[in-house]
């Protein structure tokens, strides 16, 4: 996150958009980056609006422009380096044809879109972003106002998790919050005697030395990680439970996470292919805001 030349921020007037545009903010000044303020006017209903003789396409884009522009400026001020573009088209393949034709770093969104109800959930349109753009993915709750004070790392020991905890370093040591790397198992015994039915064939397995040696691991992997990053406050919790995204949310309950970051493919899987499961689950119901990171060469193909 040190390095984000350009970050694109979706903008949609929405509750959750004020507080993406102000964090998108601060990670540009911090990096010394350009903003870019998208707004897509989706083309299904401007199409709607062509069909009345009054309809003046020239001064609806202007004022759309201007809108965007006032918005911005009231959030932020002056003092930034920031493009205002409005759009006309796809919301989703805007964006992402903007992250392309912007070469953005990081793209910013609200969490949840202006028409949905649910604030628990995130949206449907920012999840598709998640799962398709080809740069880590910013989600921004309601509630989140200020710089993140208590991040949380998952972490499978895989090599894109290891970008995420170097992200989440990053965003750590910006916003001098404390950071926790977080490691969720669920028992071998437990696997194979639901999967397989091996249980009664295994030796015994001592769940207490299994969280020993992944305490291990884990202590192992946040000093060698942590080495370029002595102001961070880091520490380590391993949790066993019978779901790993389930027990991954009451983590991020209990420890009052603000932010969590993630990979979206773990262990396995194919570079241009969607979010895990795990993934998945987290980005729809977790109680904070969301830093998604791609595997290396991760790669997807607009229309």
């Amino acid at each position: 996150m040190k390095n984000l030349k350009r970050i694109l921020v979706g903008i949609d007037y929405s509750d959750c958009c004020e507080n993406a545009l102000a964090e998108a903010a601060r990670l540009a000044n911090w990096s010394d980056g350009k903003l870019i303020c998208l707004h897509v006017f989706d083309d299904e209903v401007f199409e709607q609006f062509q069909r009345y003789e009054s309809f003046d396409r020239t001064a609806v884009i202007e004022e759309a422009q201007r809108r965007l522009e006032t918005f911005v400026a009231d959030q932020l001020g002056a003092g930034h380096d920031i493009e205002c573009v409005v759009k006309i088209g796809h919301p989703f393949k805007e964006l992402l044809h903007g992250v392309h034709d912007w070469k953005a770093d990081l793209l910013v969104l609200g969490s949840r879109g202006f028409n949905q109800k649910d604030e628990s959930r995130t949206g449907v349109f920012a999840s598709r972003c998640i799962r398709k753009a080809p740069v880590p993915v910013l989600l921004v709750r309601k509630h989140q106002s200020d710089p993140f004070s208590r991040v949380v790392a998952c972490v499978d020991f895989s090599k894109t998790s290891d970008r995420a905890i170097e992200h989440a370093l990053e965003v750590a040591e910006q916003s001098a919050s404390k950071l926790e790397l977080l490691h969720v198992f669920i028992s071998p015994l437990m696997v194979a005697s639901d999967a397989y039915g091996l249980g009664p064939t295994l030796p015994p397995i001592d769940p207490a030395e299994t969280r020993r040696i992944l305490e291990d691991r884990l202590n192992s992997l946040a000093d060698k990680m942590g080495a370029n990053y002595p102001k961070v406050e880091i520490t380590t919790h391993v949790q066993e439970g019978a779901s790993i995204a389930r027990t991954i949310i009451e983590r991020l309950e209990e420890c009052s996470a603000d932010l969590v970051v993630l990979g979206t493919r773990g262990r396995t899987g194919f570079k241009s292919l969607l979010m895990g499961t795990t993934a998945e689950k987290l980005i729809h119901e977790t109680p904070c805001s969301a830093l998604t990171i791609k595997p290396e060469g991760f790669h997807y193909e607009v229309d």
